[in-house]
């Protein structure tokens, strides 16, 4: 199963230049001096991190080290007990600042699909587009057949998620994501809770998104994957950001003795 994108409405963006970071325009996303504590707890440690437009970046390590509590706070699902979240240049943990319309431009799917199980696989993807952005139900049944054609199940239109196989419902959520045409996409373990034969069809989709150009922070585990789509690969410990480099220097030649060790035991 390949990526649909023959008549994508998404302008493709210019590839990360030489797989690095360093970048002298205005990230898309920046975290600034992140902390988050549950009760006594403390998950994330001083986090700083930037992104920028087309990165696709990769978030790997130990469980428990934070990665998604991470990527929660970027669009702050979970809020920061600290620091700041800037995003599009705006401060988004303002309290001023209409966070549901920030959600958005910054999409996110989970590794549980979170889908109505009584609605169609249609309706499920024009629910907020009718509601959140007030598209015109023929517009948002356009939009959503765009979408499904895009993630390879345009015939799925009228089935009901108990229909379809886990990696199903899994591009439906992504195509749920992408019908809100966001700025950014975070990927939360997504495919965790597959086998490896479903996994793959939903990290074929991801990575014709990454082809595309479309920016994107992903959880995973998948270190082969990490490897072939990062632009940049961020190993966590412990709420730290450990290390990060492009795949080659994380995979290939890791500095600390902390991702040594943590790669010996996954690769």
């Amino acid at each position: 199963m390949t990526l649909n994108n023959s008549s994508s409405k998404i302008a493709k963006t210019e590839a990360w230049p030489n797989n690095s970071w360093e970048n002298t325009s205005e990230p898309l996303l920046s975290m600034q001096g992140i902390e988050k504590y549950f009760g006594k707890a403390h998950v994330l440690k001083g986090i700083d991190l930037e992104c920028y437009r087309g990165e696709v970046i990769a978030i790997i390590g130990p469980s428990g080290s934070g990665k998604s509590t991470l990527l929660r706070c970027a669009n702050l699902l979970e809020e920061p007990t600290t620091g700041n979240v800037i995003f599009k240049g705006k401060d988004i943990t303002d309290i001023r600042v209409d966070i549901n319309k920030v959600r958005t431009k910054m999409g996110i799917v989970f590794q549980s699909y979170n889908l109505f199980p009584h609605k169609k696989v249609f309706e499920n993807i024009t629910l907020a587009l009718r509601n959140v952005l007030g598209i015109k139900k023929a517009d948002a049944l356009k939009e959503a057949e765009f979408e499904l054609k895009r993630v390879g199940l345009g015939e799925k239109m009228d089935a009901y998620p108990s229909q379809l196989s886990g990696g199903q419902q899994q591009r439906v959520a992504i195509a749920r994501a992408l019908a809100m045409q966001p700025d950014m996409l975070l990927f939360d373990e997504v495919t965790a809770a597959l086998d490896p034969e479903l996994s793959g069809e939903v990290l074929q989709v991801i990575r014709g998104l990454a082809e595309e150009g479309s920016t994107m922070m992903i959880v995973t585990h998948e270190m082969g994957f990490a490897k072939e789509v990062a632009s940049r690969v961020i190993f966590m410990d412990d709420g730290q950001i450990v290390e990060q480099g492009t795949p080659s220097q994380i995979f290939d030649d890791p500095k600390t003795s902390r991702l040594q060790k943590f790669l010996s035991q996954v690769l």
